[in-house]
């Protein structure tokens, strides 16, 4: 009796423990994974639900470094599954784990069958580009141009391809079941071209069309056609989706990539890009600022976005193509606009005296200046002489006058443009401006008095830089008053103080060489934040002898212009001059809102403008 009661007991016991662990466990696991669940080499047992995408991505990377072998007429290559297109289908294997509680877990102990997912352009890729040299591959319907130069159809041939369905098949299988480095033997079926013959008349017609008619690229009012001979040396054949029919393609024209690159570069780019430029604007003695140029919106052709234009139209058989251009807007484009620019003082003004130019010399020095009357240079921005003056010849205006170029005096287009340069150099550094490139002339020229004040250009080699490093916008105001050239530069007062000391020149040589220096210093807030020195070395005029042509020309040149070694680097910054002589060295000046004299003694007799190459 007391062993049946102990069996009793006990029985009751272990009753009690199984309910209570039937009871509890699903409430211990509630968002967890059941016990006893396997995913690939993983027991997720107890992990939380929160956690099955990153454990579905971690088994997604597992099975994508496995690897099979695929076979084909006794050649096989070995891919791991994810160069074959194949991933995880994660929410219907989210599904499967979560359909697994406690009770199924306790009877199967189950481990779970991942759902792959596969691509099948990428798997069909792949397979029949690594085995093509096998497969007899079907042949499109397309169209050549023959020995006359006419379009003619090479028509289409069946061929071989890989069945991909039967490989899809067996790769989910390999997927399910685990079973890696298995070999799988690949299936060939005999396969039609996706474009028969048939289905390129309506590219050969078009194609025909456009090679008589050309084709017109069109932006706002502008036409610019595409002629037949550049149509053909561009034109391409490739299947297209038949815009009738999803399932099924016909031939279809493009147009080669790089050529097509080549060709708005060099064609279109040049009649449609240009810089945004703002208004220019004059200021009237009362002080009110009157708008007198046009702003200009700036424009680049977009090569990206026109290539994708104009296959978008020959896919659909359309001749008339709008270029893809973009358009933005200039900084100041109305009169109200230059009122809120703060432009209230006169910060400074730059002068030079031309008397004794020949005509062509002042006539090239007015044109140029006028390119920069009105000119706002936004703070913080660079000014380059080179980018406003734009390209000096016949075309533009410009006469030929005498320049410095390879080591000889001669008439150029353009010649006389260094006296603006010199003029607008002068005007930023009494303003206080940073000045980030100056290069002094080959040799010392009496138009710009005293040798050290004076900037050479030569578009686009050398070039006269500075940026404005004011609070607000610098206007500049050009005037000419008799043989004077002045550029004022307004903007907004900051209370800066500005010395300019020299020039000075500390060394003169028998035959005409000169070296001088000029000193900017600039003060703001009782901090000095520019402080540099401006080193010229003119060289003998001698070595520059005058070379005209029998016309009165400059002789035609082979090669581009040479930088002379021994002038002087762009910028020299050094914290105090060069030694020189106590007589020499005049005391320093606050010039601020002052012009420069300009009576100052001639340095050489010859009237030559001259730069470093021109």
């Amino acid at each position: 009796m007391l062993k049946f009661s102990l069996i009793v007991a006990t029985l009751t016991v272990t009753i009690i423990l199984l309910g209570g662990l039937f009871v509890l466990t699903p409430v211990v696991f509630s968002g967890r994974i059941a016990p006893g669940v396997q995913a690939g080499l993983h027991n997720l047992t107890g992990m939380s639900t929160d956690d099955l995408p990153a454990i579905i991505n971690t088994l997604e990377e597992d099975i994508a470094r496995q690897s099979v072998t695929l076979t084909l007429r006794d050649q096989s290559r070995t891919y791991q599954l994810a160069q074959l297109g194949v991933t995880l289908d994660h929410e219907a294997t989210r599904q499967v784990i979560e359909q697994n509680n406690f009770l199924t877990s306790i009877v199967n102990q189950p481990t779970i069958q991942p759902v792959p997912l596969i691509d099948t352009a990428i798997l069909s890729q792949q397979v029949n580009t690594d085995f093509s040299a096998l497969i007899n591959i079907p042949q499109n319907a397309t169209l050549q141009f023959n020995a006359t130069d006419e379009l003619a159809l090479v028509p289409s041939r069946p061929g071989e391809t890989i069945q991909t369905d039967t490989l899809q098949a067996a790769l989910q299988e390999v997927v399910i079941t685990s079973a890696w480095s298995t070999s799988i033997p690949l299936t060939l079926q005999t396969s039609d071209a996706s474009v028969q013959d048939e289905e390129t008349q309506s590219a050969l017609i078009f194609a025909r069309q456009i090679l008589a008619d050309g084709i017109d690229l069109t932006f706002a009012d502008k036409t610019f056609p595409m002629k037949p001979f550049t149509i053909k040396r561009l034109l391409e054949f490739t299947p297209q989706v038949d815009p009738s029919n999803f399932n099924n393609q016909i031939l279809g024209l493009k147009m080669n990539p790089a050529g097509l690159a080549d060709y708005l570069t060099t064609t279109i780019v040049p009649d449609i890009d240009q810089s945004a430029q703002n208004a220019r604007f004059v200021l009237r003695d009362d002080g009110r600022v009157d708008q007198f140029a046009l702003p200009q919106s700036g424009r680049q052709l977009d090569l990206t976005a026109t290539a994708t234009n104009i296959a978008a139209k020959l896919a659909k058989h359309d001749r008339v193509i709008p270029l893809a251009v973009v358009v933005t807007e200039p900084a100041i484009s109305e009169q109200a606009d230059i009122q809120q620019l703060g432009i209230t003082a006169k910060l400074a003004t730059g002068e030079s005296d031309f008397a004794g130019s020949p005509n062509n010399r002042k006539h090239n020095i007015v044109l140029g200046a006028s390119r920069y009357h009105g000119l706002l240079i936004p703070p913080g921005a660079e000014f380059s002489f080179n980018e406003f003056i734009g390209p000096v010849n016949a075309a533009t205006g410009f006469k030929p006058e005498l320049v410095i170029k390879e080591n000889v005096t001669t008439p150029e287009f353009g010649g006389g443009l260094c006296q603006v340069s010199t003029t607008l150099f002068r005007s930023a550094l009494y303003s206080g401006l940073e000045i980030t490139q100056r290069r002094n002339h080959s040799y010392a020229v009496s138009y710009y008095g005293k040798p050290g004040l004076d900037a050479t250009i030569y578009p686009p080699y050398t070039d006269l830089r500075f940026l404005n490093n004011t609070p607000g916008y610098i206007l500049i105001q050009s005037r000419i008053e008799g043989t004077k050239l002045a550029f004022d530069f307004w903007g907004t007062e900051d209370n800066r103080s500005v010395t300019v000391t020299g020039p000075v020149t500390y060394e003169r040589g028998s035959d005409g060489s000169v070296k001088a220096y000029v000193s900017q210093e600039v003060a703001l807030a009782d901090k000095t934040i520019i402080n540099q020195t401006f080193y010229s070395r003119y060289k003998s005029p001698k070595l520059f002898p005058r070379v005209l042509a029998a016309n009165g020309e400059a002789p035609p040149s082979t090669v581009p212009p040479v930088t002379d070694p021994q002038a002087s680097p762009s910028v020299t910054v050094l914290p105090t001059p060069v030694a020189v002589q106590p007589s020499l060295s005049p005391a320093a000046t606050p010039v601020k809102k002052s012009p420069i004299p300009t009576n100052e003694s001639n340095s050489t007799t010859n009237p030559a403008d001259t730069s470093t190459g021109g």
